[in-house]
């Protein structure tokens, strides 16, 4: 668990600070480790959340899946535990 939300921390922080060439969009991005899962609303690019998970994750051992979802920029900034 502890692993899970330090990993979800790091991509939040991560996404914040990364720049790319693709059009921002709402994504919904949800961890999963044995079993418990996380999931969050992030405006950013698929190309920052990629290269965040990599990072955050490069052992590969937290199920990341993310999607464009519609939602405005306003309305994505919300949390789900």
């Amino acid at each position: 668990m502890k692993k899970l939300l330090f990993a979800g921390a790091f991509v939040c922080m991560a996404l914040g600070f990364s720049a790319c060439g693709n059009t921002l969009y709402c994504y919904e991005l949800t961890a999963t480790v044995s079993g418990v899962s996380m999931t969050q609303y992030i405006w950013t690019t698929s190309n920052a959340i990629d290269a965040a998970v990599k990072q955050a994750d490069p052992t590969g051992t937290i199920n990341w899946k993310y999607q464009k979802v519609n939602k405005s920029q306003s309305d994505c900034v919300s949390t789900t535990w």
